[in-house]
C-alpha cells in the first residue's frame, strides 16, 4: 500500500480562496441596507435578527457563485457580451457585491448602458415546495421559483441595476437537490423600468440613516 497523507480543507477557507474581499465596514452595504429598510416595515431593528443559517451554507453559496462565473461567461459569448467578474461599485457612499456584468464589446454600449446586463447567481437548496430531494417531492419541471416572488432578491437586483447604470439583470440560479444529487441551473432575464429601479434606490438610500458608520457587516447569504 502506499503512504497517504490527507488533509481536510475547510468549506470557509475555499470560499476565502475564491472570494477574499470582506466588505468594508466603513461604507453601506446594498443587502444590509435593504433588510434593515424591511425590518423597519415591520417596526424591529434588523440587528435583532437571531436567524442562524446552517454551518457552511454561505461558504457554498460563494464557491456556486465562483464556479457560475463560467455560466455566465458562456451565456454572454453566446449573444456577443462579455463577461466582467465582480465589478467594484460605489454610490453615495453604498457599495455591493454584484456577481459581474455582461458589457456590450466597444465602442457598441449605448450612452445609457441599455445594453449592458448585471450578473447576478444565486444557489437554492431544493424547490419553491421545500423539497430537498426528487422522493421529497421535489419536481425541477413544475416546481421552478419565479425570481419576482422572491421580494429580497428583486430589491437586491434593482440596487444593484442603479449602482451600474443599467435595466436588465441576469440571474442565474442553481436548486440543489440532496438525493440523488443533481443540479438544476436556470437563467432568468428581468427588465425593469426607470422608476422601479429609482424607488429601490430611493428605499436603500433612505435606510443609511438607521446606523451609523462603522457598523457590524452582515455575513448573511440568501439576499
Amino acid at each position: 500500500m502506499p503512504d497517504l497523507i490527507t488533509n481536510r480543507l475547510p468549506t470557509q477557507t475555499i470560499a476565502d480562496w475564491v472570494d477574499p474581499h470582506p466588505r468594508d465596514p466603513n461604507l453601506y452595504h446594498v443587502t444590509d441596507l435593504i433588510k434593515a429598510a424591511k425590518w423597519r416595515a415591520k417596526g424591529r431593528d434588523f440587528r435583532d435578527d437571531t436567524k442562524e443559517f446552517p454551518e457552511g451554507i454561505g461558504d457554498l453559496g460563494k464557491v456556486w457563485e465562483h464556479g457560475s462565473g463560467v455560466i455566465a461567461y458562456k451565456v454572454g459569448e453566446r449573444i456577443g457580451l462579455r463577461f466582467l467578474p465582480k465589478p467594484y461599485l460605489v454610490w453615495e457612499n453604498i457599495t455591493g457585491s454584484l456577481d459581474g456584468l455582461l458589457l456590450a464589446p466597444a465602442p457598441a454600449p449605448a450612452p445609457d448602458g441599455s445594453n449592458h446586463t448585471i450578473v447576478e447567481i444565486k444557489l437554492r437548496y431544493g424547490f419553491k415546495s421545500g423539497g430537498v430531494s426528487i422522493q421529497g417531492g421535489a419536481d425541477p419541471l413544475t416546481d421552478i421559483e419565479d425570481p419576482r416572488d422572491n421580494w429580497d432578491w428583486m430589491e437586491q437586483v434593482k440596487a444593484y441595476c442603479y449602482l451600474a447604470g443599467v435595466n436588465q439583470a441576469l440571474m442565474i440560479v442553481g436548486h440543489n437537490l440532496s438525493f440523488p444529487p443533481r443540479l438544476y441551473v436556470f437563467e432568468h432575464w428581468l427588465t425593469f423600468t426607470p422608476q422601479e429601479i429609482a424607488d429601490t434606490w430611493q428605499m436603500v438610500s433612505n435606510a443609511r440613516s438607521l446606523y451609523p458608520l462603522p457598523y457590524p457587516v452582515s455575513e448573511e447569504v440568501g439576499l
